[in-house]
């Protein structure tokens, strides 16, 4: 699920990229890093709510919890990074 997740925002960042460099609008590469890190974040935060509010749901159900969170960590990770990296520059 990691490894999903990871190809999944990199290839969101080289999308955004592509278009940021087409459009001509740099800000681009701030704001949908920034959109997609927030989305992300908040149903990888689901995931988790979800895993430790449902006291009825057996193990397996549990892990399936756990691999969407990775995996949509593991999107909002480098989408984050980008973001950061545009602020310092």
């Amino acid at each position: 699920m990691v490894k999903k997740g990871l190809i999944t925002a990199i290839a969101g960042l080289i999308i955004t990229l592509s278009i940021s460099y087409v459009t001509g609008i740099r800000g681009l590469i701030y704001y949908l890093p920034l959109v997609i890190a927030g989305v992300s974040t908040a149903f990888a935060l689901d995931f988790l709510i979800c895993r430790f509010g449902n006291k009825e749901a057996s193990t397996s159900e549990k892990k399936d919890y756990v691999d969407g969170f990775k995996k949509f960590i593991s999107i909002s990770i480098p989408n984050l990074i980008a973001v950061f990296i545009y602020i310092i520059n």
